[in-house]
């Protein structure tokens, strides 16, 4: 997609960041929409080492680690907030940081043509 020897095939830098956000924001599920295979297989839980319940293909969908927590923990830690603080501005500085490649990247792009006419 942004590997195309003519420029004009190329998408712009804007659409590129939104469709990674997009993604981004997807939920992974490593199963896709494809075949089931043995329903009693995928369908049951497994406890994994430190108390999370592992699932697939629950009734409501999704996939992944599902907690059970007592009624002090269902809160969200101090922690658990201040990485998702922290995951959430990682994200906006790399698409801040990409947007301004594609403008520098443009305006360097527009003098080169400038200076050839």
């Amino acid at each position: 997609m942004c590997i195309q020897e003519q420029a004009a095939a190329r998408p712009l830098i804007g659409d590129v960041v939104t469709a990674l956000s997009y993604l981004a924001n997807q939920a992974y599920e490593p199963n896709g929409h494809g075949h089931r295979g043995s329903g009693d297989r995928d369908e049951k839980r497994h406890r994994d080492e430190r108390g999370g319940q592992l699932s697939r293909n629950e009734e409501g969908g999704g996939s992944g680690r599902k907690w059970e927590l007592d009624g002090s923990e269902k809160e969200d830690s101090p922690r658990e907030t201040a990485r998702m603080l922290n995951r959430d501005l990682d994200r906006e500085r790399a698409v801040a940081e990409a947007k301004m490649w594609g403008e520098n990247w443009r305006e360097k792009r527009r003098t080169e043509c400038s200076g050839k006419f």
